[in-house]
């Protein structure tokens, strides 16, 4: 596995869309850019076979070929801009791109082949390519509270995909901004429970305090029940907040 950051994964997507010209506008033509990795030399074909003749995979890359295999039913979809098929063929295409050398399914097969663990690792670092040529983040025109379906619907992304490049988006503008990932809320509760008794803690700040939880005080333990940091102490028992369990005698 490639180890590039999320800013250094979308660089190098857009490194490749300016090379193909196709850096002008958000939604990339899938077809057109695998034409194009032939013309430019980093593929020696692809070619279209019956929906058959791959009957476990949308499309598949032969290394030792240099080739790209499609079904046609995959290519004809990737045309009319199904995001699912559009996906196939740029995936298909990082595995030309990253120079992997292990014959590439799109699908798993069934029965007893096993995917090794460098095929697996390749397969990541696909992913991570095609969704940077695809979705670019100088053309999200990224916010904070942008919706996954913002993402899908301007890039063409299936939903699976539009989630997980809004969390790269969402580290990348974070990175961008030097602003630091929020904590979990559980860790919140605990290093506050932390901070009322005394310790020093600059990481959060004080917990705000209203009529209804002014006299709250977290013991700042984990509740043995659901592992959230919310345990007031009643007597000599305890109670948690969030699921109501209650603790044994100390």
């Amino acid at each position: 596995m490639v180890e590039y950051t999320d800013g250094e994964w979308d660089e190098i997507g857009n490194q490749w869309r300016k090379a193909a010209k196709m850096d002008d506008v958000p939604r990339l033509e899938a077809p057109a850019f695998i034409r194009w990795l032939r013309h430019s030399g980093y593929i020696r074909d692809y070619i279209c076979v019956p929906d058959a003749d791959l009957p476990y995979a949308e499309g598949k890359y032969e290394p030792d070929e240099g080739r790209l295999y499609y079904r046609n039913s995959t290519w004809r979809g990737a045309e009319q801009g199904n995001p699912h098929d559009v996906w196939t063929l740029i995936h298909e295409g990082c595995h030309a791109i990253l120079k992997h050398g292990e014959t590439r399914l799109r699908a798993s097969t069934p029965g007893k082949r096993i995917p090794s663990r460098r095929a697996g690792s390749d397969e990541v670092d696909a992913n991570r390519l095609a969704a940077s040529i695809l979705a670019p983040f100088d053309k999200a025109e990224f916010r904070p509270g942008t919706s996954a379906d913002a993402i899908a619907e301007r890039f063409r992304l299936s939903r699976t995909a539009a989630e997980r490049r809004l969390k790269e988006f969402e580290r990348i503008y974070r990175a961008k901004n030097g602003i630091s990932r929020p904590l979990p809320p559980g860790i919140v509760d605990f290093l506050q429970a932390q901070k009322r008794k005394g310790y020093r803690v600059t990481s959060v700040d004080d917990p705000p305090l209203s009529p209804t939880v002014a006299n709250k005080r977290y013991e700042g333990e984990a509740c043995p029940s659901c592992s959230e940091f919310k345990l007031v102490r009643m007597g000599l028992c305890m109670r948690c907040d969030a699921c109501l369990a209650t603790t044994g005698e100390d």
